[in-house]
């Protein structure tokens, strides 16, 4: 059976865009294991965090934030994460960080 997860990602929004306003965020999370599939949507800032849900546990992704404004998509800031098996944590009594 696939295990799924989701993770949190916190970033600071700039203070400036350039053109316009920033009206959303285009979030991607690109998979290490290229027959998982691609995770993209699109969404508002939230300051606690924007959480990226249909993740493969225990997978390493490569995630890519762009802003967007009326004027078009800016460039992509990069991060690369690896997901945990949350059961695994909670079975032996360890937070999963």
């Amino acid at each position: 059976s696939t295990s799924y997860t989701s993770a949190k990602i916190k970033f600071t929004a700039p203070e400036f865009s350039g053109v316009g306003s920033i009206t959303s965020y285009v979030f991607k999370a690109v998979p290490s294991q290229v027959t998982y599939p691609t995770v993209t949507f699109e969404a508002a800032y939230d300051s606690t965090g924007n959480t990226i849900t249909g993740l493969r546990s225990g997978t390493v992704y490569q995630i890519s934030i762009a802003a967007k404004n009326l004027a078009g998509q800016g460039p992509n800031s990069t991060v690369s994460i690896k997901t945990q098996f949350l059961d695994r944590c909670l079975a032996v009594g360890k937070p999963c960080d």
